[in-house]
């Protein structure tokens, strides 16, 4: 029965990297978190950068340290469970809280897995032809349609039930550690963009952030 369990977590971790590189690279649906391309150009269109919903990052050598920094650390647990599978002996390098997660660990894997691929997909594709950005990810107009009816940043819900996914397949110190770096990376993020929705939309977001939930359906008003 374990290995059953083993492999279906295996097929399914695989299958969660196509489907994130499928959204990243056919959906085309870019975040106004986008810090680190908007940083990387900020000296060749500084006005354009301003207007930027991390714009305000560029008056603070620590804070692009900080964003650029978590960004990275976020990528790279995000890689961790594939890097580790394809080289089984740096396990011992990530200090793990059980050398062979089976049973419980592994079927959690793929609950969490397989929800937030679901969750993460249905955000993007309702956003896909409905939504338009500007240069940086700043979207044109505010969607409330979809899932998006029912909690303002589903994106950022799907992908962290993907990193809470990871941490089961590979329980650790590392992918621990990580999935708080990923968490406060988000929550960042989130800030910045929800600054520039309620700047450029007003009473509209306003609105709409009282009627739904941040990351979560809300079921009261």
């Amino acid at each position: 029965m374990d290995s059953a369990i083993i492999l279906l977590s295996k097929f399914v971790l695989l299958a969660t990297y196509l489907v994130q590189a499928i959204q990243i690279f056919g959906i085309k649906v870019p975040s106004a978190g986008s810090t680190v391309e908007m940083l990387s150009r900020a000296r060749v269109d500084g006005d354009v950068s301003r207007n930027h919903p991390a714009g305000h990052l560029l008056e603070s050598k620590l804070k692009v340290i900080v964003i650029i920094t978590a960004t990275a650390l976020t990528i790279l647990v995000f890689m961790l469970p594939l890097i580790v599978e394809l080289f089984p002996a740096l396990t011992g390098f990530i200090l793990p809280l059980n050398p062979r997660p089976q049973g419980s660990f592994r079927l959690a894997a793929v609950f969490f897995l397989v929800t937030g691929n679901l969750v993460s997909t249905a955000a993007a594709c309702s956003l896909k032809n409905r939504v338009t950005f500007y240069e940086f990810g700043e979207t044109r107009n505010l969607y409330t349609g979809g899932i998006y009816r029912f909690v303002r940043n589903p994106l950022s819900t799907g992908l962290a039930l993907v990193h809470a996914g990871f941490f089961c397949y590979l329980p650790s110190v590392v992918m621990a550690v990580g999935f708080c770096v990923v968490m406060l990376n988000n929550r960042m993020r989130i800030h910045m963009e929800e600054i520039y929705l309620e700047r450029t939309f007003g009473d509209l977001y306003r609105r709409y952030r009282q009627l739904t939930g941040k990351y979560f359906p809300k079921f009261s008003s």
